[in-house]
């Protein structure tokens, strides 16, 4: 994945601005940080994504999600690349996948089976978009990912079969 230089990082930043992204501050798990809401008209055929901008910590950092994204769940989506990438570190193997259960464990039960299944569909979106549009991820990346991917995959696949149970009685 592509470490941003500072000057990149404020490149995508004022990009967003000029883009209509509307910044927002939150709090997840005793950590605070910004993010934006970016018009989904920017990037319509990845629905529900999220990007960041994100290399030497010094340097600062750029989140944001899909404007179409509930607002109610969006912060822990970025959370989720809040943690890969500033507190995991872009380096680490088993980021993504540490980042998603830190982001799962965040999410209020009563919304948690709608949220695992937008993200697991964001998830399946993801990695054959990142094939066919960017050169910027290697395949330890598309492993990243794919380990989320299967994890989600999982989850949902529980979380039906729950449904089936509880229908039963």
């Amino acid at each position: 994945m592509e470490k941003y230089t500072k000057e990149k990082i404020e490149q995508t930043r004022r990009a967003i601005i000029e883009n209509g992204g509307r910044k927002v501050e939150t709090d997840v798990a005793m950590r605070r940080f910004t993010y934006y809401q970016i018009p989904a008209d920017l990037n319509p055929q990845l629905p529900d994504f999220v990007c960041r901008a994100t290399g030497d910590p010094r340097d600062g950092y750029v989140l944001g999600i899909s404007d179409e994204f509930p607002e109610d769940m969006q912060r822990y989506a970025v959370f989720h690349e809040y943690m890969e990438f500033i507190e995991i570190g872009i380096d680490t193997q088993g980021r993504c996948l540490r980042a998603l259960e830190a982001e799962l464990a965040e999410v209020p039960r009563e919304i948690l089976h709608e949220y695992i299944a937008r993200r697991a569909k964001f998830f399946r979106n993801l990695i054959p978009y990142i094939r066919e549009n960017t050169e910027s991820y290697t395949q330890e990346d598309i492993k990243e990912m794919e380990a989320s991917r299967d994890r989600l995959n999982q989850l949902e696949k529980e979380l039906k079969g729950g449904e089936e149970n509880n229908n039963d009685i």
